[in-house]
């Protein structure tokens, strides 16, 4: 069981962009690189970096709260030919609670190449589903609201009650 675990850790997400850190800084101090190419090794070397100051961040977060039931996830995704990071924040019920319908609780923090920042809150009870969306600006929202009949119809094919909504988040200027 030893070795299983090792291996898991060997080839987690943050193992693997630190060994491809060494890599690129080995690469870009040992070879004459052209401008062009020495500064994308550059550029992908902090993104990479910043990556794991991320996940330990997350790491950090959920070691500081073992007692919270909410935990904090940085989730790796394949989108449109890129790699995309969602964060997604789950609250499973407690077994000390008092309400034992609490339901479970997720929250997506979302950065998408078309429909710039969203955040996805959902409260999922038994087989009631409620789900609130809050988007960067006003034409998402028109968009969005435009197609949130579709996925109600979809949930419920699936055996959901889904309640759904959308809206614009405030601007930093005017109050929440």
């Amino acid at each position: 069981a030893e070795g299983k675990i090792e291996a898991l850790f060997a080839n987690d997400l943050k193992s693997l962009a630190l060994k491809l850190v060494g890599v690129l800084r080995s690469f870009l101090d040992g070879k004459v690189l052209d401008a062009e190419t020495r500064d994308s090794g550059k550029t992908l070397l902090r993104s990479l970096e910043h990556l794991i100051q991320k996940i330990e961040l997350y790491q950090l977060t959920n070691l500081a709260s073992l007692s919270d039931p909410m935990r904090l996830l940085l989730v790796p995704v394949w989108f449109e030919g890129r790699l995309h990071f969602v964060e997604l924040g789950l609250s499973l019920p407690s077994s000390t609670r008092e309400d034992e319908n609490e339901g479970i609780s997720l929250l997506f923090l979302l950065h998408l190449p078309d429909l710039g920042r969203m955040r996805i809150e959902v409260k999922l009870r038994e087989k009631g589903l409620f789900g609130f969306f809050q988007v960067s600006n006003r034409k998402i929202e028109t968009w969005m609201d435009q197609h949130l009949g579709e996925l109600v119809q979809r949930l419920q094919q699936l055996g959901f009650e889904a309640t759904l909504g959308v809206s614009v988040e405030a601007s930093e200027t005017e109050a929440p």
